[in-house]
């Protein structure tokens, strides 16, 4: 309870045992505006300022048990002075989950009795910490799912990407950044955000690859706003049938290298070796002449070690990792 004249009840029905003599571990604490303090732990917060929970957390852990119970239905009981504001006809539940960052909660759900004062959660497989949340204005979820694949009828010379948002609130737009070594990216596109949605929604970006690419990177630019953002994992496409831009040998090396790029002659290409820390050891150009597309690179200045090489052509990168051996 809250005092000695306010309870908060608390209910679970469990419909599909777990194994064991297993019991669950059930707090609740007051946690009143303008912090919500005190947080659960672990790294838990509230954002953005725009988000409205009522003043209570709940924990809920299943304890000793072999195999966890793997659903039940659940009521969470609140209090008309913990509403914060919050009509209770809007209130939905909300659980925390730390694997999403930078705001760690769940897609609000459940219904509410308001007669009963009460939001009931059915089905529920993953447990605390849990609140109350406004459904038109919760915890946002920033939780982004991102997938790279060769557009079928492309030939490899399209790559389709796609992501799924589980809810926004105040997002801006989407920036896909694209890497040839997995390690410098920059943007090539933009997709406009919802701004705000409670529901699933996904995206797509159709990107040109150059034929020479044999792989390529790609990442998200999340951007609020507010100017904040985030990133999404890094995923990679690879052509199946096209074999390597730039082959460098011999690999591991001693005092010299000499690399190949396939379909380029002609020209002349700026070089870069990088090494294991990120630094820029060498800079050059290669000039690559009619009689053949190779070009020789002393390296006996070079200490031991992971080395990568980067060329650049027509503004985009590509690199190859070679090991110099002493």
């Amino acid at each position: 309870g809250k005092n000695t004249t306010e309870y908060c009840p608390f209910t679970a029905n469990i419909t599909t045992a777990g194994t064991g003599a297993g019991y669950f571990d059930v707090s609740t604490w007051y946690a009143p505006t303008p912090a919500h303090n005190p947080l659960p732990s672990g790294g838990f917060s509230i954002c953005p300022s725009t988000a409205k929970i009522v003043e209570r957390f709940w924990r809920v852990e299943p304890a000793g048990y072999t195999t966890t119970p793997t659903a039940a239905h659940i009521r969470f009981y609140y209090l008309t002075s913990e509403l914060n504001g919050i009509p209770q006809a809007m209130l939905k539940a909300q659980r925390g989950d730390l694997s999403i960052t930078p705001c760690p909660w769940d897609n609000p759900v459940g219904a509410v009795n308001t007669t009963q004062k009460f939001v009931q959660v059915d089905n529920v497989s993953q447990f605390s910490p849990w609140t109350l949340s406004h459904q038109n204005y919760p915890l946002p979820v920033e939780l982004v799912h991102l997938t790279a694949e060769w557009v079928a009828e492309s030939k490899e010379h399209q790559a389709r990407l796609q992501w799924q948002t589980i809810h926004e609130h105040g997002s801006d737009f989407f920036e896909i950044e694209r890497s040839w070594d997995g390690i410098r990216f920059e943007g090539i596109g933009r997709v406009a955000a919802a701004g705000r949605s409670i529901e699933p929604r996904w995206y797509e970006y159709i990107d040109q690859v150059p034929s020479f690419a044999a792989v390529v990177y790609y990442r998200l630019r999340q951007v609020d706003l507010d100017g904040s953002h985030q990133y999404s994992r890094i995923v990679a496409l690879h052509r199946q049938k096209n074999p390597d831009v730039l082959l460098v040998y011999p690999n591991p090396t001693t005092d010299w290298i000499e690399f190949k790029i396939r379909n380029v002659q002609n020209t002349s290409l700026p070089v870069e070796v990088i090494d294991n820390t990120g630094r820029v050891v060498y800079k050059g150009v290669a000039l690559l002449g009619k009689e053949g597309n190779a070009y020789t690179l002393k390296t006996d200045n070079l200490p031991a070690g992971l080395y990568l090489l980067r060329i650049t052509i027509e503004g985009d990168s590509f690199a190859a990792k070679f090991v110099i051996e002493k």
